[in-house]
């Protein structure tokens, strides 16, 4: 499964929000006085936006404003699409055989609780246009207010619409993801990219001094913990809520690191060749030393080793920042889930039906030493599940394997299945995703 990543509200603690890939309904409503102001004054931050990275824009960016609920139901419209309807069941489920969400969880209704409360904009990949949501305090008026978040939040997603027109976003946010957290990299790059330009342009004539400041520092003024996230994104599960939160946070500093190593060629260079894994965005030194090559991780057969009636529904990487979730999800203190998933070296998580069964799984790990697998079998040790017998965990050398409701002879037959994955390294983007063509005309010359 490529989990259904829908665009994000605005976390409380960056103001960010993300482009948006789809094609959403219309979102504005009804015109407002201060509208066309407002939209001017929005477009005349292109030039600023433009100089501050580097580029220059092809052509106008057109600016809608909305109300939440218009903007919420645009995004997350009633009539999905088939795929994006069984993605997002597909996840509850899986967060249910995990134990990493409630019995009964809506993953829908969770991400449209976040969109109605948070959401600031979004950028329209396929109408090439840009959205911002109207309400109390924010793009309240015919002018961007001083004393609010309404610059930022523009600035931000003219930069989304700046990363489109000249560093070819749709080849590179347009895929068909097999792999998750290879997904959850690229949504790093784009939205690091953005966030990370709103806060040189808030700075105004100090930004150069943010080029200056070393990733600790900028990490220890800028991230923030889930006491600051809104209500309704700390209702949703751990797991879910990091990879929403963390492509804005842990993204800024990725890109962060990359532009004082390269200056902003080497951010741009990332979007031919862009980080593969959420290991990688969480470690840039890693990733700019080539230390931090994931695994590609295949299990085979392992809906024959259930036997008659057993399909497998689809199948998923959680990576370094699913893992770290995942463990703190089950009762594992969040210091020894970091310290444990800082191992992680690739995974794959298989979901598997049967029309008479409730749903079980499967899921094998590499890590980089034998260590830090044993660390990860320390650290489910006493999570309740496996402690009723429920998961069973087993490893071999650096791999682990453990299996989600299954017991008697299914449970051994699929743990030799997953004990046999082929491994192989992470290059290339091409080998967990396809490009999906671009339906839209090409753009002008640059002027």
């Amino acid at each position: 499964m490529s989990p259904w990543r829908p665009v994000l509200g605005v976390p409380a603690c960056l103001v960010a929000v993300a482009a948006h890939a789809g094609a959403p309904a219309d979102a504005p409503t009804d015109p407002h006085p201060d509208d066309a102001a407002l939209a001017i004054e929005v477009t005349a931050l292109m030039d600023e936006v433009a100089a501050l990275r580097g580029l220059a824009f092809h052509a106008p960016v057109p600016v809608l404003l909305a109300d939440p609920d218009a903007a919420a139901a645009a995004l997350l419209a009633e009539d999905l699409d088939t795929d994006a309807q069984r993605e997002l069941a597909i996840l509850g489920r899986t967060l249910k055989v995990m134990r990493a969400a409630p019995d009964g969880f809506d993953a829908r209704a969770g991400i449209e609780a976040v969109l109605r409360e948070s959401l600031g904009g979004y950028y329209d990949l396929e109408r090439r246009e840009l959205v911002l949501v109207r309400r109390p305090g924010a793009f309240a008026g015919p002018r961007l207010d001083p004393d609010s978040d309404d610059r930022p939040v523009a600035t931000h997603e003219l930069t989304h619409a700046l990363q489109d027109q000249a560093l070819g976003l749709w080849a590179l946010s347009q895929r068909d993801y097999d792999a998750g957290d290879a997904q959850f990299a690229v949504q790093a790059l784009i939205e690091g990219d953005a966030t990370h330009l709103m806060l040189r342009a808030s700075m105004g004539e100090d930004a150069p001094k943010l080029d200056r400041l070393n990733t600790e520092a900028l990490a220890a003024a800028t991230m923030a913990t889930q006491d600051s996230w809104t209500p309704a994104l700390r209702a949703l599960p751990r797991l879910l809520g990091d990879t929403l939160v963390l492509p804005y946070t842990a993204g800024t500093l990725f890109v962060h690191e990359v532009r004082r190593s390269g200056g902003s060629a080497a951010v741009d260079a990332l979007y031919t060749h862009p980080p593969l894994s959420s290991e990688q965005v969480l470690h840039p030194a890693r990733w700019l030393a080539g230390n931090a090559v994931p695994r590609l991780v295949t299990p085979d057969g392992l809906d024959r080793a259930l036997g008659k009636g057993w399909t497998e529904v689809d199948r998923d990487t959680l990576g370094e920042v699913g893992v770290r979730a995942w463990l703190a999800t089950l009762g594992v203190d969040d210091v020894t889930a970091g310290l444990v998933a800082d191992g992680w070296g690739g995974d794959t998580l298989v979901l598997l039906e049967h029309p008479d069964a409730p749903d079980v799984g499967g899921w094998v790990s590499t890590w980089d030493t034998v260590d830090d697998a044993i660390q990860l079998i320390q650290a489910l040790d006493g999570v309740a599940a496996v402690v009723a017998g429920d998961w069973t965990v087993v490893r071999k050398g650096p791999t682990v394997a453990v299996t989600f409701d299954l017991r008697g002879p299914a449970r051994q037959h699929v743990l030799r299945a997953l004990l046999r994955s082929d491994l192989t390294s992470l290059t290339s983007l091409d080998q967990v995703s396809r490009p999906l063509p671009d339906p839209r005309p090409p753009w002008p010359d640059a002027p």
